[in-house]
């Protein structure tokens, strides 16, 4: 026995000599024109080896190729289809023996790799695929397989890859042009269900791209484990010029038909504008040029072929943090989410205030012409498969203010509904209940809102410049409108509602002042200009309207102010934006209020007022020949109430005077 295990030994030494040995008695070199030949037997291509090829056998098997390169397909353009300086593998040898393949690193240096397609569509690694008429059918392939497979490896293992200085060049005649460069890999050891680094960068050269070119980079660990079918990204770090992504990937049932994906995921913070500068980006005037200068993203999700959801959510944009829920069916690309904003001013990302007013200014220079209003996005509405909930801390836009904001979003098929819609303003309260239903050929929209206790003088001054009015409003109106365009919507308003002022004033108007000129005028007398404000102040102002397609018809207009009773009755066209409106003014006896003295002898007259003209330029009028009749009426009532000796204005007095006028 002894001596059996004494030959078997000197065998493996002579083995292991040999295997040693056998490099430097045999020059792999010398065979370069054989494995020329093999190549070109086998694809067509000619392979040019230009640099040495270093072969040992023990204890590893280790092939290291100088450079080299394989011709291109005929009818291309670049020289080579591919070509490598050096590359380097190296394999254990005894563990081959019990059916483990234990690899060293695999090395790559400078491979650079033309991909081209020529106007007819076809690649210059169309011929190395081989035909489809040479393929074997899948029962051929299946029996062919089941022939010559291999029993499984016991085990497998690789010192790493490093790939270096790899370019690849994509030629299309029929489309865009780019190279990737400086590709560099470089990986730990990969071990079936043990983690693995791996860090990776490269350039993007394309037309398309910004500036032509984008820097990426990729460093993660990365662990497959194909018995329990899952495979986990761990400290990952994606970063895109100066766009970084960090987190987590974790992925189960990678054989499934929906494979389930959870992570986390953060953009670290950026300077977007930077971003947009380095990448040739030119953004659009904003208000502010200090917003887009802080972004960030972290989350939580779950994916899978069906859905994307994010969980705690938090977006940060400048001084503005989005918070919350959301989620996407992917078939039905429906939007189930639970957001809440902090604050933002939308204003500061809007184009500046100047070149605003220089469009409106451009806008008003030229000559009217025919409206034609732009169709509603119908086809937009119709397309919005969305519920959930949204809240606003605070928010300014088109310069209004308004804060602790709630909406509820319900759409799909074409109808949205937007309620409850709260919000707080100017002091007060709104509320809303928005219906738009785009299911048809035209918008069908319902609205019931409300607005109380609102200063309406600082909500109008934000919203518009200016204020036509001031006070604490109360304002609700229930309207329907139909029409494929905002201006057919108008025109087609039906509804009614009711609104009430207290305490304020009615600007553009100074009905005392409009009185005292046209008493003044009835006697043959001029006033100098008054300095008093052109405004007419109240202590109420109350109303209700109905609306027919787009006509405001309200008849029970009441104002009452220290000076004036009013009551008024008119139209306003809301498409034209035109009124028409009759008042009846009473000077009430007193001597406070706006020219309460000078209109003292006026006591008891009521005089007729028309408003006509527009929103923007109202124009009010004294009705003269109805003041003259009126004042005559009040004179003749005090000097027929005096003969009589009435001299509290007797009710029998006031019947006789109705009866004679």
């Amino acid at each position: 026995m002894r001596i059996f295990f004494k030959v078997l030994f000197a065998l493996i030494m002579l083995i292991i000599v040999t295997l040693i040995a056998v490099p430097f008695f045999i020059d792999v070199n010398d065979y370069k024109p054989e494995i020329t030949k093999a190549v070109k037997d086998a694809t067509g291509r000619t392979l040019t080896i230009d640099g040495d090829i270093n072969l040992s056998l023990f204890p590893w098997i280790v092939v290291d190729l100088g450079a080299l390169s394989l011709s291109n397909a005929e009818g291309f353009t670049a020289d080579n289809f591919a070509k490598v300086n050096a590359a380097k593998v190296s394999v254990k040898l005894i563990p081959l023996l019990s059916k483990t393949v234990e690899l060293d690193t695999v090395i790559l240096d400078g491979l650079v790799l033309n991909l081209e397609k020529n106007k007819a569509g076809k690649t210059n690694w169309d011929d190395l695929s081989g035909s489809s008429k040479d393929t074997p059918s899948s029962e051929e392939s299946t029996t062919t397989a089941s022939k010559s497979a291999s029993p499984a490896l016991n085990g497998f293992s690789l010192g790493g890859i490093d790939i270096s200085d790899a370019n690849i060049f994509w030629l299309d005649a029929t489309a865009e042009n780019y190279h990737i460069e400086n590709i560099n890999l470089k990986t730990g050891a990969v071990e079936i269900g043990k983690p693995t680094t791996v860090a990776f960068s490269t350039t993007i050269n394309a037309p398309s791209l910004p500036n032509g070119k984008a820097d990426i980079s990729l460093d993660t660990i990365i662990a497959v484990d194909m018995a329990a079918q899952t495979l986990s990204l761990n400290d990952l770090v994606l970063a895109v010029q100066d766009f970084v992504l960090t987190g987590e990937v974790n992925v189960s049932q990678l054989n499934s038909g929906s494979p389930a994906i959870k992570g986390k995921l953060a953009i670290a913070p950026f300077d977007f504008r930077q971003l947009a500068t380095d990448l040739d980006i030119k953004l659009p005037p904003m208000a502010d040029p200090t917003t887009l200068t802080l972004i960030k993203l972290a989350t939580d999700f779950t994916a899978s072929s069906k859905s994307f959801t994010t969980s705690n959510l938090a977006i940060t944009l400048d001084q503005t943090t989005l918070s919350g829920d959301f989620g996407v069916t992917l078939a039905t690309q429906a939007l189930l989410f639970a957001l809440k904003l902090d604050e933002i001013d939308i204003d500061r990302y809007l184009p500046p205030a100047n070149d605003q007013a220089a469009a409106s200014q451009k806008t008003a220079s030229k000559k009217p012409v025919a409206k034609t209003d732009d169709p509603l996005p119908l086809e937009a509405l119709r397309q919005i498969n969305a519920k959930g909930t949204f809240d606003i801390g605070k928010l300014k836009v088109a310069k209004i203010n308004s804060s602790n904001i709630h909406l509820e979003i319900d759409g799909h098929d074409g109808l949205v509904k937007l309620s409850p819609l709260n919000a707080e303003l100017y002091q007060g309260h709104y509320k809303g209940d928005i219906n738009l239903d785009a299911r048809g050929k035209t918008l069908k929209v319902s609205i019931n809102e409300l607005l109380d206790k609102v200063q309406v003088e600082p909500l109008l001054t934000d919203m518009q410049g200016e204020a036509p009015i001031s006070g604490t409003t109360m304002f609700q109106a229930k309207l329907t409108g139909d029409g494929a365009t905002v201006a057919q919507i108008k025109q087609s308003l039906n509804g009614s509602g009711k609104f009430s002022f207290l305490n304020g004033a009615v600007k553009g108007v100074n009905i005392a002042e409009s009185i005292r000129q046209a008493k003044a005028a009835m006697s043959g007398k001029k006033l100098p200009a008054s300095n008093e404000p052109v405004e007419t102040d109240f202590a109420s102002l109350t109303g209700s309207f109905k609306m027919t397609k787009g006509i405001v018809n309200n008849q029970d207009l009441a104002m009452m102010s220290p000076l004036l009773r009013i009551n008024g009755a008119g139209k306003i066209d809301l498409p034209k934006e035109g009124i028409d409106y009759k008042l009846k003014v009473s000077i009430v006896e007193t001597s406070s209020g706006q020219a309460g003295k000078d209109l003292a002898d006026l006591n008891g007259l009521t005089i007729p007022v028309q408003i006509t003209g527009t929103f923007d330029t109202p124009k009010p009028s004294v009705d003269m020949a109805e003041l003259a009749t009126e004042e005559v009426k009040s004179k003749a009532s005090k000097e027929l109430g005096k003969l009589l000796g009435d001299t509290e204005g007797d009710s029998s007095t006031e019947d006789l005077l109705k009866k004679f006028f």
